[in-house]
């Protein structure tokens, strides 16, 4: 069985004698240009925080000056490369991108 690399889109594993079936994408959302490690780090920045904030606690109303600000102090411990900092860049990031995932949903649950 040959080893499949699942970075890379499954035609690019289409040997030239095989035949694959037809399937419609026109007009999907493709996901080839998504850092899935981003993803990740996310989903693991709202895992951790299970003791403080309950499941789905984002979907509450939340203001979103609030998130805007706590998006904007990770933010600046990148920018600014605090020395006492106990958060690494990616951390950091992660944060950013979960606070920009919870201002989305509090905006379209208007």
């Amino acid at each position: 069985m040959n080893s499949i690399d699942v970075s890379k889109p499954v035609i690019a594993y289409i040997k030239e004698e095989e035949i694959l079936a037809k399937k419609e994408k026109e007009g999907k959302i493709s996901y080839k240009e998504i850092y899935i490690p981003f993803i990740d780090s996310i989903a693991k920045r709202m895992n951790e925080n299970k003791s403080k904030y309950p499941e789905n606690n984002y979907l509450n109303k939340i203001d979103i000056d609030d998130l805007l600000d706590a998006l904007q102090r990770h933010l600046n411990k990148i920018r600014c490369n605090y020395e006492n900092d106990t958060e690494t860049k990616e951390e950091h990031l992660a944060a950013i991108g979960a606070n920009a995932m919870m201002i989305l949903a509090q905006i379209n649950n208007k």
